[in-house]
């Protein structure tokens, strides 16, 4: 769900007068989490670790797993390297990157790169979650910025919660035993869309995984079928336009990076379409499921078999669970088929 993730961004200079090319560009990137480049304490949540530094596992009974014991701090990192044709310098947190651009159609390709690429490549040796948290620079004598393009938009309201509580309970009072599982199920995949919107540190953070939750709700009350989709909606009584604004979420999910893999990063206009889309959908989605509640406790709407295979979950976990015990993730050098090595040619006699 990568370009999901990437607001388009616009550079400002800073200077009345615009620079001229060919240049020299010199960018810098101010990156998190500190604690990756040795500029924090260590919060546990990280499985690298300094040399010398004890080892204290935390057991988490609530949820399962092991937390590592929060203190210590890493060795402030020091690297230098190509990337590219720019050369690339790692002081902490701040990576440096210099190269003599041609044009100005070079330079935005190279803040482009770097937006695009740079974290996630430093993120796999690091094996963190490495974020761009500002980016800044010169072009010549002329300094700039990078900022986001674009307006997001965000809902306020004010509600009386525990009268919402309530009339939830009521709903919930008269559902039926044929349907509880998949209306339990659903409301499930929205507190993953409101926990995943929570988490985010910006909005376009987890804005794919949000979609693709979503879209969980439509999948696990009236299955994949647009078709089927559409006649349930329709049975539910809703307008036309709003059965479209919650059958396009399929074709969001086929065609914008949320159930399929993406390149090119959106443009402006499209990307505040999808962000005012999932605000919508969220609010939608949450009346929705109110409404399914209400009509199957007081009409003759049921919620229609959902066609497909059988599934095939415990067995695919069983043999997941064989490859698992077969592999050890930590010894990468046995993960190659070890093949004899050619014996020298005889010497000629």
């Amino acid at each position: 769900m990568l370009i999901l993730q990437m607001p388009p961004r616009s550079v400002l200079f800073v200077a009345s007068v615009m620079p001229t090319y060919p240049a020299p560009v010199k960018i810098t990137a101010e990156l998190g989490p500190l604690e990756v480049f040795g500029e924090a304490d260590l919060t546990g949540k990280l499985s690298v670790i300094p040399a010398g530094h004890k080892v204290e596992m935390l057991p988490d009974l609530r949820n399962g797993g092991i937390r590592f014991k929060p203190g210590g701090r890493l060795p402030l990192l020091e690297a230098k390297g190509a990337l590219f044709d720019t050369t690339v310098t790692l002081h902490g947190s701040r990576a440096v990157v210099e190269h003599e651009c041609k044009s100005e159609r070079a330079f935005m390709r190279l803040i482009e790169v770097i937006e695009h690429q740079l974290p996630a490549l430093l993120a796999a040796p690091l094996r963190a979650p490495v974020e761009i948290l500002n980016l800044s620079g010169t072009v010549g004598a002329t300094p700039f910025r990078v900022e986001v393009k674009g307006v997001t938009e965000a809902p306020v309201r004010t509600a009386d919660l525990a009268s919402d509580i309530q009339q939830k309970l009521r709903r919930l009072d008269g559902l039926r035993e044929d349907s509880a599982a998949r209306v339990f199920s659903a409301h499930r995949y929205l507190l993953q869309a409101h926990r995943l919107r929570y988490a985010s540190d910006y909005p376009a953070q987890f804005l794919g995984e949000r979609l693709l939750n979503l879209n969980k709700i439509l999948e696990v009350l009236f299955g994949r079928s647009v078709g089927e989709l559409r006649a349930q909606l329709a049975a539910l009584d809703l307008r036309p336009e709003v059965a479209e604004l919650l059958v396009g979420l399929v074709y969001v999910r086929d065609e914008s990076d949320v159930g399929h893999p993406a390149i090119d990063p959106l443009d402006a206009a499209s990307y505040e379409t999808v962000q005012r889309y999932t605000l919508w959908l969220e609010e939608v989605m949450t009346w929705l499921l109110d409404h399914v509640l209400q009509r199957l406790a007081t009409t003759e709407f049921s919620l229609k078999p959902v066609s497909g295979s059988k599934s095939k979950r415990l067995q695919t976990l069983a043999g997941v669970a064989q490859n698992v015990a077969r592999v050890n993730p930590l010894q990468p050098d046995s993960f190659l088929i070890l093949k004899p090595t050619p014996s020298p040619p005889e010497p000629e006699a």
